[in-house]
């Protein structure tokens, strides 16, 4: 049936041992190995129907097998069509929502895929007429469909008599998130966005606010039987996030269970798999619970999405060897109407980090549509655009919002005040971007060579009396807990050299203004640069990357790759004065206690100056 469907195994066994049986015998056990199991399905396209709601409820569907592919095409490629197709491409990959798409751009169309038509009207007629497809075009902002491939691919139309008509015309086709209209064309009178806020996004929890369980598309779950299966609750957290040790996330539950559990049924709750706590279910006349509280530590979050796992342990109370065991009264219900409160802090992160950016984008995505953000082409070719494409799709279906304001650049190199994305082939690229990047290269490359990674570890001594008086009033200290990156020998070698099959990724400080970052792309030829944007749709690779250089290595079947960090550290974001103070005292403990201690001093010494000087006049009158 078109949709989600269920494929469940049931399985039936029993065995005797003297007329009883144990229900958890392990001869009872049975394992389906759907590792090496696998589904044939036999179907053919359906065709496409002509009506622009099919845009939103049958083209780009996420239900959909295996990689998809979509081809824009594009009059040439200029600045101004580059926008309008990353904001077609972008409304396309958050309709597949999770699904890998592959994007081309082309100036003609490609069979066995769907195409959009992006351009201004003049364009647009005179690609229709040659390929034979009527079409009225509106003299405004104008979106149409129609078929190609014998009715089984689309060929969609996004144009407009100007720049600024077809920019509307592209966003329109973007934002068509409900199956509306069921017309094949339509003329657009306009269109107005809703202003985006800074670190919005698809599930995104924002620091000090408090959210209900249904926000996140958690539905009430009822637990039923021995072993229910578990309830899931999914959050985003921005990347950018300065996540405190000493502060605790807050859920507060709503929950009912029934009569007759044993008391060591209980209600377990893991973090990213990971055990953090526990309800007591001890009651066996069963209980309502509202507004239960649990409090879990700050640092056992990520940045990015989290998990939240609710696995309920119901045990009768009755049971025994040869007894018959009831199972209906082992329920427990977990409401939509709980909720989570985790606490408001700073956004400020080291950087560079490239696994925030394969995350959910960061930092080109701190505001959802990309305004902060310009894609520098240093290649200005088809295959460099598309490569391009595929990124801004990978940033699109990790926010769940279009990115309808990014700036481009083609050919040559102009400052740019916010974050960079460059791409391109190696010879192109300028060497001024490379000023603080990890690896420079350019007539003859720099390269750094880490010869030995030298943890320093952590000193750990005994407490000393102070401590212990700070522990006898409850106060312990927060010790700022690092991971030794750094790597003291190396090999800094120039020479004249290249990339060879190979594809380069890296991350580093812009040239152009403090705290701002650049995420560089490069390969040795025009193809390999469009194999990386490829590459990186996939979720292996992505999970591989981490720290600000990666090299990719691409001839073969399968990507491999090789990560590490050797780029100069800064910081994105902004703490404020209670932000700053806050970080500072979480971060070098003794330097708040040196400056607590001159602080008291300095009062006592103070008081005493006056106490004296208080004595001095008492004592001449």
């Amino acid at each position: 049936m078109p949709g989600y469907n269920d494929l469940t195994f049931f399985v039936s066994q029993h065995y005797t041992l003297k007329g009883c049986e144990d229900p958890s015998a392990p001869e009872l056990w049975t394992t389906v190995r759907l590792d090496k199991g696998y589904l044939e399905v036999d179907y053919r396209p359906k065709p496409v129907p002509l009506r622009l709601s099919a845009i939103s409820d049958f083209l780009f569907d996420p239900k959909l097998f295996g990689l998809q592919r979509v081809n824009i095409v594009i009059d040439k490629l200029t600045e101004e069509t580059m926008k309008w197709a990353s904001i077609v491409a972008s409304g396309v990959a958050l309709r597949f929502d999770y699904r890998e798409v592959a994007f081309s751009l082309s100036t003609d169309w490609q069979k066995g895929m769907d195409n959009i038509v992006v351009g201004k009207t003049d364009f647009v007629k005179r690609f229709l007429s040659s390929k034979g497809v009527k079409m009225k075009l509106a003299k405004g902002p104008f979106l149409g469909i129609a078929s190609m491939d014998n009715g089984t691919h689309a060929l969609i139309v996004v144009s407009g008599n100007n720049d600024s008509d077809v920019e509307v015309a592209a966003k329109t086709f973007a934002s068509m998130s409900i199956p509306f209209p069921g017309t094949s064309t339509m003329e657009i009178k306009g269109l107005k966005l809703s202003e985006v806020k800074p670190y919005e996004g698809r599930l995104m929890l924002k620091p000090g606010r408090k959210y209900k369980f249904k926000y996140f598309g958690f539905s009430t779950r009822t637990f039923v039987g021995l072993n229910p299966v578990p309830a899931k609750l999914t959050f985003h957290l921005p990347a950018g996030l300065l996540i405190r040790p000493n502060e605790y996330a807050t859920l507060y539950l709503h929950l009912v269970y029934g009569a007759g559990l044993r008391s060591d049924s209980a209600l377990n709750l893991y973090l990213n798999g990971r055990f953090v706590s526990s309800i007591h279910l001890k009651n066996p006349e069963g209980e309502v619970y509202s507004n239960y509280k649990i409090s879990i530590p700050t640092y056992l979050f990520k940045r990015g999405y989290n998990t939240i796992t609710f696995k309920a342990v119901l045990t009768p109370s009755n049971t025994g060897y040869c007894k018959f065991i009831q199972t209906e009264n082992l329920i427990l219900t977990l409401f939509d109407d709980s909720s989570i409160y985790f606490p408001k802090m700073s956004y400020f992160v080291e950087m560079p980090r490239m696994e925030l950016f394969f995350r959910d984008g960061f930092p080109f995505t701190v505001y959802p549509d990309g305004r902060e953000t310009m894609i520098y082409l240093a290649t200005p070719s088809l295959k460099v655009a598309s490569a391009a494409l595929n990124i801004i799709g990978l940033m699109t279906q990790k926010m769940g919002y279009p990115m309808f304001n990014l700036s481009f650049v083609l050919g040559s190199l102009k400052p740019w005040s916010g974050n960079v994305i460059v791409l391109g082939a190696t010879r192109d690229v300028p060497e001024a971007i490379f000023k603080r990047a990890p690896l420079k290269l350019g007539k003859v490359n720099e390269v750094l060579y880490p010869l030995l990674n030298s943890p320093s570890g952590e000193k750990v001594k005994e407490k000393g009396l102070f401590d212990r008086l700070l522990s006898t009033f409850g106060v312990e200290k927060t010790k700022r807990i690092t991971f030794n990156a750094t790597l003291p020998f190396m090999a800094e070698s120039q020479q004249v050299s290249g990339l060879g099959t190979s594809a380069l990724l890296m991350e580093f400080q812009s040239p152009f203004k403090e705290g701002r970052t650049v995420l560089l792309g490069m390969a040795d030829s025009e193809d390999a640069v469009y194999r990386l944007g490829l590459s990186l749709l996939d979720a292996g690779v992505q999970g591989k990357i981490i720290g600000d250089l990666a090299f990719l290595e691409l001839s073969g079947a399968k990507v491999r790759l090789v990560s590490t960090s050797l780029a100069s550290k800064y910081y994105v974001g902004k703490l404020g004065k209670a932000g700053k103070v806050d970080f500072y005292i979480h971060t070098y403990f003794w330097l708040y206690l040196a400056v607590l201690a001159t602080v008291l001093l300095v009062f006592v010494f103070s008081a005493y100056q006056l106490l004296k000087r208080h004595r001095r006049k008492k004592l001449e009158q």
